[in-house]
């Protein structure tokens, strides 16, 4: 018997060799178990769409190449440290007004992402105190299998959770749904109350004071979006950021299985798409693979190098939002008492 005390009340579940034998569910206890997707078929994508989505890689490489989309002038340059200066009340303007810029570099760096939507279906037996509701049938000789229920798929893409026991909507589906005499207190409704010895009573929590509790197996869905990415940056400009900005979309395929990238300009790109399929594939095997979609996007990023009184410092100026990320600004405020100048 599966106990649990609960203040001053024990939660305790019927019993496993007690309830019903139900086909197929030979193995459920009250601990939760996932089971395995069965196998089936995808329709993974042919050489010649595969093809189609990559065919313009090379085409917008050497569009991209002119700088003409990525690259900023020495205005934009100067606006944006500005703009990034005065958002910090410890950073100093005198850098700002006396550096002199030296050169501006522009590079490619490409943001890949792997989305991996899935479905996961988790069984266990359960038992709530029985209300008098209708239990359907109670006799089923051939109860459906957990993946042969039907159970609505929500938006792809985003992470869900829900319950066969009210499907999200107050609708229940039993897949064994019986009355059971309350184990706790003997169909009494009342037990012994352990804060006054024994000397008085309380309602039975098990059953709330009903005298039976209604037995079932609950069947919980979840779909999770997983998500794996990878940045292809030559700069000193950390990868996280990257992430955070936007950038011109070069590839958005969706399939139901997508087919590794292996024809892109860089190389790294189509190394991390294997990887990445293949490791989506090998690591969710207990879950049901419903849609796959892989991205990779193109943000500009400009290493902008300066001198300030003699000495050679850099910022970069990165995605559309061009923002820009300061590692080592020349004059800083401690406290907001000192300046802190590198001479």
């Amino acid at each position: 018997m599966s106990t649990r005390r609960r203040e001053d009340s024990i939660w305790a579940a019927p019993p496993l060799e007690s309830l019903n034998l139900v086909p197929g569910y030979e193995f459920v206890t009250y601990d939760v178990s996932t089971v395995v997707p069965p196998p089936r078929e995808h329709k993974l994508s042919t050489i010649s769409e595969f093809r189609r989505n990559v065919s313009n890689f090379n085409a917008i490489s050497l569009s991209l190449e002119s700088k003409k989309l990525l690259q900023i002038n020495e205005d934009e340059a100067i606006e944006a440290l500005a703009s990034h200066v005065r958002g910090h009340c410890c950073y100093g303007d005198k850098p700002l007004r006396e550096l002199t810029l030296s050169k501006i570099l522009c590079s490619s760096t490409f943001h890949y992402k792997l989305e991996t939507f899935t479905e996961k279906r988790q069984i266990a037996w359960s038992f709530e105190p029985y209300n008098g509701d209708d239990l359907g049938s109670t006799s089923i000789d051939y109860p459906p299998q957990p993946w042969e229920i039907d159970v609505p798929q929500p938006s792809v893409f985003i992470n869900h959770i829900q319950c066969t026991h009210c499907h999200g909507e107050g609708q229940i589906v039993h897949l064994s749904g019986y009355r059971e005499h309350c184990s706790v207190c003997q169909t009494k409704g009342v037990e012994k109350c352990y804060k006054c010895s024994g000397l008085g009573y309380h309602v039975c929590k098990t059953c709330a004071g009903r005298g039976q509790i209604k037995v079932f197996i609950r069947l919980n869905v979840s779909w999770t979006n997983h998500i794996d990415d990878h940045v292809s940056e030559k700069t000193d400009l950390p990868s996280k950021l990257v992430k955070r900005v936007s950038g011109h979309l070069i590839l958005d395929d969706q399939q139901a299985n997508v087919c590794p990238i292996n024809h892109f300009p860089d190389i790294t790109v189509n190394a991390a798409s294997e990887q990445l399929l293949r490791h989506h594939a090998e690591k969710f095997k207990d879950e049901r693979i419903i849609l796959q979609r892989h991205q990779v996007r193109l943000v500009p990023v400009n290493e902008v190098n300066y001198k300030w009184r003699g000495r050679p410092f850099k910022f970069y100026v990165y995605g559309h939002e061009k923002e820009v990320y300061v590692p080592d600004y020349p004059q800083t405020c401690c406290w907001g008492l000192t300046d802190c100048v590198i001479a």
